[in-house]
């Protein structure tokens, strides 16, 4: 009877000690799995972080497309004393395009205006030189006031873009 007992208290201390093992095994895959978790959680803030700075990056270099197409306008208008509207209104056209996309309504509308005056100025040259009837004098003074508006008051390019350029 002693031996039975004795086998009995060998037999439950072993089968203790098995399910303390298999306790410490399990406590430490399920520390392992906290510690993937935690780890899968900081990659996936970083990625976040990296995506966002990335589509910041891309939205400002969209953004100054718009604003270098419209200088370069404005500059060859500088340059040739008159718009243009053969080979750069389309890049302005374009430029005022997908400022709708990326800026205020208040940068679109000034693409507009540079685009309605250019061709304004355009025509007025056009009178000027002869080869379209009208006013030469109105048509002169409407194109130098064109260009005024425009090209010797090169604030108003910086002032419609500079506080819509940055990405925040």
């Amino acid at each position: 009877m002693e031996q039975d007992i004795l086998t009995s208290i060998n037999d439950i201390l072993a089968s203790t000690k098995e399910w303390e093992w298999i306790n410490v095994l399990a406590l430490g895959v399920a520390v392992l799995g906290v510690g993937l978790a935690v780890g899968a959680l900081i990659v996936a803030i970083g990625s976040q972080q990296a995506a966002l700075h990335a589509k910041k990056a891309v939205t400002f270099d969209e953004r100054f497309s718009v604003y270098k197409d419209a200088e370069n306008f404005l500059k060859d208008w500088d340059r040739r004393g008159r718009p243009d509207i053969e080979n750069g209104l389309p890049s302005l056209i374009a430029a005022w395009s997908r400022s709708q996309f990326l800026f205020p309504a208040t940068v679109s509308d000034y693409l507009k205006t540079v685009w309605d005056d250019a061709v304004a100025a355009d025509k007025a040259r056009i009178i000027v030189d002869g080869f379209a009837e009208g006013d030469d004098t109105k048509a002169a003074k409407l194109e130098a006031k064109l260009m005024k508006k425009h090209i010797e008051n090169h604030d108003r390019l910086r002032k419609a873009f500079m506080p819509h350029i940055k990405v925040t």
